[in-house]
């Protein structure tokens, strides 16, 4: 495979992914996933919540993707576009958006403000229940 055919999978695939969360997001863990993703609308203790398994699920599929891509390329080159979205997620969806890790008690507040108001009025009405789901945006209030 060229180098642009490499490049062109990993970007689809990261493109891909935005739109395979969204999806999963709204209708898996809002939906019939919600014992897990209540975790992330609640105050914890610790580092991990049990939404924290989410990642753990999906990481199976890339996992697979890269043992199958060692026989035909281009899955491996997939599996690594899944990554990549898989880090970039990581980053600003936790660790800027709620300030897990690192940034725990950085002020960026500001990237999960509008954030909150949009996804408290957007979550079906069973997560709207949930206190910290349409609180003011802090690190004790996970919107999404």
């Amino acid at each position: 495979m060229a180098w642009f055919e490499k490049l062109a999978i990993v970007v689809f695939m990261v493109l891909f992914m935005e739109c395979f969360a969204w999806a999963a997001h709204r209708y898996v863990v809002h939906g019939w996933g919600w014992g897990w993703h209540k975790s992330h609308h609640e105050d914890h203790d610790g580092w991990f919540e049990k939404n924290d398994l989410y990642a753990i699920v999906f990481a199976i599929v890339p996992i697979v993707l890269f043992v199958v891509g060692l026989r035909w390329e281009p899955l491996w080159w997939a599996a690594l576009g899944i990554t990549v979205y898989g880090g970039i997620y990581a980053f600003v969806h936790d660790m800027l958006v709620h300030q897990r890790g690192a940034f725990a008690g950085s002020p960026s507040r500001a990237i999960s403000s509008g954030s909150c108001r949009r996804t408290a009025s957007t979550m079906p009405s069973r997560a709207r229940t949930v206190p910290s789901a349409t609180a003011s945006c802090s690190r004790a209030s996970r919107p999404c």
